[in-house]
């Protein structure tokens, strides 16, 4: 059997890295915010990641390699915790998903300081972005380094009730931490 080879270079960005540190594009929002949205990412990534796959199949007849075009309230899925923490997500959709991953596509640019209201606050609500579809491969990849940090979390955790109590304790604590995980999909 022959060795196959592809000579282009592989994607040189660590989805890992893309995901825990700030890129230039996103510079304005402080070190403890951006921990705040990466951790509410690690809970809700995948599903967003999964309503921007199923949002890039609608084309809206267009040229454009871009899914269909929605505001960031109709980009978060719907679910009892989703809607706990919605306007969390706005701002992981609009400085991650948007800024950082450059997965989302805003219908016709727009400038963001016109955007600004007297709060400080980013009024979005005129704005509709679309899932690039030259991108999408990658959601695969971050999909899974949020799969990586479950278990991780759960691996540590499993580890530090196992070194505490015994092997009861550190199953209970897994199958805990896994039912927070699917609980959190609700």
């Amino acid at each position: 059997m022959r060795e196959i080879r592809d000579n282009d270079p592989k994607t040189p960005v660590s989805y890992f890295s893309l995901v825990f540190r700030r890129g230039e594009r996103v510079q304005e929002i402080t070190l403890s915010d951006w921990i705040v949205l990466t951790v509410i990412e690690i809970f809700f990534g995948a599903e967003i990641l999964e309503q921007l796959i199923i949002t890039s199949a609608y084309n809206e007849g267009k040229i454009e390699k871009v899914g269909h075009f929605l505001h960031v309230s109709n980009l978060v899925p719907a679910g009892l915790f989703t809607n706990l923490l919605r306007k969390r997500l706005y701002q992981v959709l609009y400085y991650k998903y948007f800024k950082q991953y450059l997965f989302l596509q805003p219908e016709s640019d727009f400038d963001e300081a016109e955007l600004v209201q007297e709060d400080g606050s980013l009024l979005l609500n005129r704005v509709r972005f679309g899932m690039r579809h030259e991108l999408l491969y990658q959601t695969i990849a971050f999909r899974r380094a949020y799969i990586l940090v479950w278990i991780c979390v759960n691996l540590v955790l499993d580890l530090l009730v196992l070194a505490t109590a015994d092997i009861q304790a550190a199953i209970v604590s897994a199958v805990s931490i896994e039912a927070v995980r699917r609980v959190l999909k609700l």
